[in-house]
């Protein structure tokens, strides 16, 4: 068990967030690009929508507590509230 913790206290927590969110923000501006087509249906198919629904089950098993908290909102959550992930 303590090799295990000891893998979280050494993990790039910091790269692995730069990592991620890069990675949803192209998959984010692909969503907002693409034209209806059967090229474009298979990438949203087999990358984007699946993708989607991983981030939404994380998101729903790490939960956080439900008070505001500013330094966690972006502009379009205070603006609008928060979104579904996945439709």
């Amino acid at each position: 068990m303590i090799a295990n913790i000891e893998q979280l206290r050494k993990a790039d927590w910091h790269q692995m967030e730069i990592d991620v969110v890069r990675r949803i923000r192209l998959l984010h501006k692909m969503a907002d690009h693409l034209e209806p087509g059967p090229i474009n249906d298979k990438i949203a198919d087999e990358l984007i929508l699946p993708n989607l629904r991983l981030l939404a089950a994380f998101c729903e098993a790490v939960e956080i507590e439900d008070k505001p908290r500013e330094e966690d909102d972006d502009d379009q959550t205070r603006e609008h509230g928060r979104r579904p992930l996945v439709g």
